[in-house]
């Protein structure tokens, strides 16, 4: 019987290679999503008819309407509006209009800051801020900030005319003793939601 002898012979060698990097660049940039809207009926309309309507006006709880911010930011909201004109040349003086913005629940206590709308008077004795055709901060961030969704930032812009709390921001008398001339004077209300970086 023939033996046969199998040699394995292993020859290792050594492979080289050089190692390969390349780079992948990663970048997120972030812009402001800031969105402001009005959710309800968005016409205000006072019909003056009474001696009481003329000496008393309509406090602002009366009229209002809704509306709400999503804002990737803390932001602020500005008020201006229009002058208020009959068509024929006759214009109501537009610190008649007064605005008082509440938010929808407790919990937005801490989302409202300081408000700067009055145009004349130093404090906020009653909540009533007095309208102006120059732009006016209404809201600030409160101390907890008021970056949020929609469901976080709801308000409503109440808004009155001629009232006594009113009255008393812009020194103005009642209607009755302006000598209004009759007709229907119209204006546009616009609301600004503008980003704070603090």
């Amino acid at each position: 019987m023939m033996k046969v002898k199998v040699l394995f012979l292993t020859l290792l060698l050594p492979v080289l290679m050089n190692a390969q990097t390349d780079e992948i660049n990663i970048s997120a940039a972030f812009t402001t999503s800031l969105s402001l809207r009005i959710t309800g009926n968005a016409n205000v309309e006072w019909v003056v008819a009474t001696i009481d309507d003329y000496k008393e006006g309509f406090w602002p709880a009366e009229r209002k309407v809704p509306f709400e911010v999503s804002a990737s930011v803390n932001y602020s909201v500005e008020v201006s509006m229009n002058d208020l004109t009959d068509g024929a040349g006759n214009t109501l003086d537009i610190e008649n209009v007064g605005f008082r913005i509440e938010g929808n629940g407790t919990a937005m206590h801490d989302r409202l800051g300081t408000s700067h709308v009055w145009t004349k008077g130093t404090g906020n004795l009653s909540g009533v801020y007095v309208a102006s055709t120059t732009p006016q901060t209404l809201l600030t961030p409160g101390p907890d900030g008021n970056a949020g969704g929609y469901d976080q930032n709801q308000f409503k812009l109440r808004i009155g005319l001629a009232s006594e709390n009113i009255r008393n921001q812009s020194g103005l008398p009642s209607l009755l003793d302006q000598n209004i001339t009759p007709g229907t004077y119209t204006s546009v209300v616009t609301l600004t939601a503008i980003p704070v970086y603090e």
